[in-house]
């Protein structure tokens, strides 16, 4: 391992991605998973804060356990639950439909959680977890995808082994 073979790894991941930020379906999958995952994160950031000022009026030592709760039951949907639902749903109704359905579940669980930071209840927003838990928890199970995706259907066919000049047929790439 020397400085001249790190510098020529660099510039060979620098390169492929170049190459794979010129195939407009990676560049489509790059913003959707940017917008998903970072409202997501957005959200779940700022839910310590309303769960502080909103639930318990700026009193932090009075969230107790309030504030753990939501990532810890948050982290145990998407795990348990929201992934082999996502995983069976992308089986049973295709890919496309079944990532649209998943998110649509997301946005109905930020709308419950809108609804359901009650002061003087906190456990309402323990309603709404299961919910919320599908934006991360789909984007677990579709990032998966998205790179099989890219590497396999298209980066091979399309960089890495590349149709021969003149020939429009699917090419097969030798392996």
């Amino acid at each position: 391992m020397s400085i001249a073979n790190i510098g020529a790894s660099l510039g060979k991941i620098y390169d492929s991605f170049i190459e794979a930020f010129k195939i407009k379906e990676f560049r489509k999958l790059c913003g959707a998973t940017f917008f998903i995952y970072n409202a997501f994160m957005a959200v779940s950031s700022l839910t310590f804060f309303v769960i502080v000022y909103k639930l318990f009026n700026g009193d932090a030592e009075a969230t107790g356990i309030w504030v753990s709760l939501f990532g810890c039951l948050g982290a145990l949907g998407t795990t348990f639950i929201v992934i082999p639902v996502v995983a069976w749903l992308s089986k049973k109704m295709g890919k496309k439909k079944a990532f649209m359905l998943t998110q649509s579940i997301s946005i109905l669980g930020y709308i419950m959680l809108y609804f359901l930071f009650i002061p003087g209840k906190p456990w309402m927003y323990i309603i709404a977890l299961p919910f919320f838990s599908f934006g991360l928890g789909n984007l677990v199970v579709w990032e998966i995808e998205i790179e099989k995706f890219l590497f396999f259907d298209i980066f091979l066919t399309k960089v890495v082994f590349p149709a021969p000049e003149g020939d429009e047929s699917i090419y097969i790439p030798p392996f």
